[in-house]
């Protein structure tokens, strides 16, 4: 971490609803758990990590208005903004920590890195994804609900984003349906 860029402040990503304490610890945890797992087997872990955070944090009236693109009361738009900020600090730290190459290699590093609040791993990710096919990038995220529903949380506008995170989150509900139904998963 030699180079300004690459320096990092916990403080400067939690914002005042979060203390500085959590962050790095939730970051620690988070660390620990992708540090040595392939990108795919990351986003897995990291989409549980984002979907139960949402789950623990939000009621379901947050969690709905934020899929369907609902207007929030100030309040469910703060707690919103409160849990974007706090997993995106989080995943920032740990992303930090891992001190990789600013090169991304697959959609599941992109979908990581669109996340990370440093413009080392946030612009390459950024470039790979506007590059990639639409359709590659839905089958992907279809199976990351979590990625799906932090992606509409952190995004106001109608962006290309929102819509295949918008289709890819009622993609990986519907699996999930499918799957309680059948008892079968219905991933490759």
């Amino acid at each position: 971490m030699d180079r300004p860029e690459d320096s990092f402040d916990i403080g400067s990503l939690s914002g005042q609803s979060v203390p500085r304490e959590t962050v790095s610890e939730q970051a620690r945890s988070v660390l620990t758990r992708i540090e040595y797992l392939t990108w795919p087997d990351r986003a897995k872990e990291l989409d549980r990590f984002f979907w139960t955070d949402a789950n623990e944090r939000l009621d379901h009236q947050e969690i709905t208005a934020v899929i369907n693109r609902q207007a929030l009361s100030a309040i469910e738009a703060r707690a919103v903004g409160d849990y974007a900020r706090q997993v995106k600090a989080v995943l920032t730290a740990a992303v930090a920590q891992l001190d990789e190459p600013p090169v991304v290699r697959s959609v599941w590093q992109a979908f990581t890195w669109l996340l990370v609040q440093r413009e080392r791993e946030h612009a390459p990710a950024l470039s790979w994804l506007r590059d990639a096919d639409p359709s590659l990038l839905r089958s992907h995220l279809s199976s990351l609900p979590g990625f799906a529903f932090l992606i509409l949380a952190v995004t106001q506008d109608d962006t290309l984003e929102s819509f295949l995170a918008r289709d890819a989150f009622w993609d990986a509900m519907l699996g999930a349906t499918r799957e309680l139904n059948t008892g079968q998963d219905s991933r490759p």
